[in-house]
């Protein structure tokens, strides 16, 4: 019959009617430490929100602490997470701790919206519900600007390395003689010339040939230089 559509079997491949399952809450467990115990939350509750992750963070916000909370409770509690660098407290029921390395941060934040109760006591002073975030801190920022840095520098030498080797081979450059050094060159082969010796090259000119870089043109090893007549040949040194 036209217009029939035919029911849909759920038991097809890639057809589900039924929903997934709910995801089961994360159950965090109770914590007990030398001086303190730390309660979690309970699960039905939303949980504690963080701001946005400044880069390179290795400092966080520790707010709620109870108000008889010392720095050795609060590094006792948070050394669980990670090498602790420095701990800033305030005089107020907050701190700021920095760990040696950023992963160490996740485990610090995973402490958030737990319950901490000093000891066995029932005083309002010796509990606090703990809330820990990200915190801004200019040190952390200046050390993740530097090693950005080194990065793209050594990013830049293997780049240029790359093309280096990529880049056909060039000619060796042309070195040409100062003033000075064909002034002296001309001293020393108008003292030490030994043209009239009657030899076909001169000792001297020979020494010369081999060290000079450019050497000096044939005619004037052929003797077309004698002592009669140097001042034609310092132009040549110039060219």
């Amino acid at each position: 019959m036209l217009g029939l559509i035919t029911p849909i079997n759920p038991m097809m491949a890639g057809i589900s009617l039924v929903p997934p399952p709910p995801v089961p809450p994360d159950v965090k467990e109770i914590i007990h430490c030398t001086s303190c115990t730390l309660f979690p939350q309970n699960p039905n509750l939303p949980p504690p929100s963080t701001r946005e992750r400044p880069p390179g963070c290795r400092t966080v916000f520790v707010g709620g602490l109870p108000e008889n909370s010392t720095e050795e409770i609060i590094r006792e509690v948070f050394e669980q997470c990670g090498e602790i660098t420095a701990i800033r407290k305030s005089k107020k029921n907050f701190c700021h701790i920095r760990f040696n390395n950023e992963f160490m941060v996740d485990k610090a934040i995973y402490l958030s919206g737990y319950r901490m109760r000093i000891g066995s006591s029932t005083d309002k002073k010796d509990s606090g519900r703990i809330h820990v975030d990200f915190a801004q801190a200019r040190d952390d920022l200046y050390e993740w600007e530097c090693k950005q840095r080194l990065l793209a520098r050594e990013e830049r030498h293997r780049r240029q390395v790359h093309e280096d080797q990529q880049r056909a081979p060039s000619p060796p450059p042309i070195i040409h003689y100062s003033e000075h050094e064909a002034a002296l060159l001309a001293d020393n082969l108008k003292a030490h010339c030994c043209h009239r010796h009657g030899e076909d090259r001169c000792c001297v000119c020979e020494i010369h040939q081999k060290t000079l870089h450019p050497p000096l043109p044939e005619h004037v090893l052929q003797g077309a230089l004698c002592e009669e007549t140097p001042a034609s040949f310092i132009p040549l040194l110039c060219l």
